[in-house]
């Protein structure tokens, strides 16, 4: 249940922070593979954050961030200027 919370709060965040980001399951979807990639790296002690039940908040929300971040990437428009992106 808490991870469930977990995911949907980032991914309100992610819209609240982004508004024009994409369509919401691809947003719901990218915090739901962070939420799992950030327990399969606290999992391997890697990083080795405080656990609040069986969930790692700092370790998701590091992996949740970078697969947004990723995904924005991703899915941009391409530049108008017809250059490519970097």
């Amino acid at each position: 249940m808490l991870a469930a919370l977990l995911v949907l709060i980032a991914t309100q965040v992610t819209r609240l922070v982004v508004p024009g980001r994409g369509p919401y399951p691809w947003t719901l979807l990218l915090s739901a593979a962070g939420l799992i990639g950030g327990e399969i790296v606290a999992g391997s002690g890697y990083l080795a954050s405080p656990a609040i039940g069986v969930v790692h908040p700092v370790a998701d929300a590091l992996v949740i961030a970078l697969l947004q971040a990723g995904g924005a990437y991703v899915t941009a428009p391409e530049n108008p200027a017809g250059r490519t992106r970097r």
